[in-house]
């Protein structure tokens, strides 16, 4: 059992997706933009699904309009999505979507709505010394994300107001062969 929250974003082959679904990560993210790296066709992604079972897909985009973001989301079969966008956010709630909203800062971006996963928000070690300090609440449901090392991940591990951290995905050498060190190390850091 891990002791946060885990997102697994960017996740594109079924190493990566078999690796988070067995060692409980909480939600795996899936790029549905073309012209990202990271992108994951939706026949890739359904053949992954197909082998594993009660995953909480998140839907990632950097598309502004709400119509084809909603168009996108019904063609891979999901219900929650990561965004960086208030007002989208919003229009995606009344739609019946569950979000992930990443923002610069907290205060200024609360959205009162139980369909609000969290709050996506960069770690930096100015941030780190507000979290130590009580600056933030439980109630906020933070995830960091961004480069952060093994060290701060623990650290991080220790501060209740921290829902969960993002962390990357990333590409397979060839199908079925990807080193996982960097991942393993770091959703290692929250096993109970």
């Amino acid at each position: 059992m891990l002791t946060k929250s885990i997102y697994v974003s960017g996740v594109n082959n079924l190493s990566d997706a078999r690796y988070c679904s067995g060692m409980g990560v909480e939600f795996i993210g899936v790029s549905m933009d073309e012209h990202d790296p990271n992108y994951l066709p939706v026949e890739k992604f359904n053949e992954i699904n197909g082998w594993l079972v009660g995953i909480n897909w998140i839907a990632e985009s950097s598309d502004s309009n709400a119509e084809s973001l909603i168009e996108k989301c019904e063609i891979y079969g999901l219900k929650r999505i990561a965004i960086a966008n208030d007002l989208l956010a919003e229009q995606l709630i009344v739609a019946g979507f569950e979000v992930l909203l990443k923002v610069e800062e907290v205060l200024t971006s609360v959205i009162s709505s139980p369909n609000i996963i969290g709050y996506e928000i960069i770690f930096s070690e100015k941030l780190l010394d507000e979290l130590e300090n009580g600056l933030y609440n439980d109630n906020t449901s933070l995830y960091l994300g961004g480069e952060i090392s093994i060290e701060n991940l623990e650290k991080i591990n220790e501060i209740e107001s921290v829902k969960g951290v993002v962390i990357s995905g990333g590409e397979e050498e060839r199908p079925g062969y990807k080193d996982m060190d960097g991942l393993i190390d770091a959703i290692e850091v929250f096993e109970d």
